[in-house]
């Protein structure tokens, strides 16, 4: 009879074991019961998505997006992500759902709001495009980003005062990014900057 560490015995293994075990790993990883496997699965995904979306394939990144998110439904940047690719297919209401799930889930992603501004920027509800390039900077106030579309949203909604400070901060922190509105602060009351 076989029997671990006690020397003497017989050392046989029984023969069911080997393929007992192959079973149970079969069936954790088809269950997603393997936490590990969980994650790569999901990355697997996560990262197809980036791939469509690069070739500018959107719906199969949206796709791809979901089913990451289905996966492990806690994937923050699945959501940030497949909110960029609804936003690229023209779909703003999707995109700014998509958002607001990322950032239910991590309150302190500065990133996920500064991609709402541009979601509600594209949909014309500048208050709202607004505040959440605000809670941007607030979260992280050296992104640039953020700054930036904050000129662009200041500037659209024709409030010139807010988006010459907001510039003066731009400049501070990235003098190239800056340069490039410049043209456009010192345009004639009533031009408009190019639409999102």
């Amino acid at each position: 009879m076989w029997h671990p560490g006690k020397k003497g015995y017989n050392m046989k293994k029984p023969k069911f074991i080997a393929p007992l075990c192959l079973v149970i790993i079969l069936s954790c990883l088809n269950l997603n019961l393997l936490p590990s496997c969980k994650r790569t699965d999901a990355k697997e995904y996560y990262n197809r998505g980036y791939t469509y979306y690069q070739s500018k394939d959107y719906q199969k990144a949206i796709e791809s997006y979901k089913e990451a998110i289905r996966i492990k439904p806690d994937y923050v940047e699945a959501y940030c992500n497949l909110g960029i690719a609804y936003k690229a297919s023209g779909d703003n209401k999707n995109a700014i759902e998509s958002y607001k799930e990322a950032i239910r889930l991590k309150p302190n992603y500065a990133e996920a709001y500064c991609n709402l501004g541009v979601a509600y920027g594209a949909s014309g509800d500048s208050k709202k495009e607004i505040e959440a390039y605000k809670e941007a900077i607030r979260l992280k106030p050296n992104y640039v980003n953020a700054h930036y579309n904050l000129v662009l949203a200041y500037f659209r909604s024709g409030d010139r005062r807010n988006a010459s400070e907001e510039y003066k901060i731009l400049k501070g922190l990235n003098k190239e990014m800056a340069a490039a509105l410049s043209d456009l602060l010192n345009s004639p009351p009533g031009s408009r900057p190019p639409n999102r």
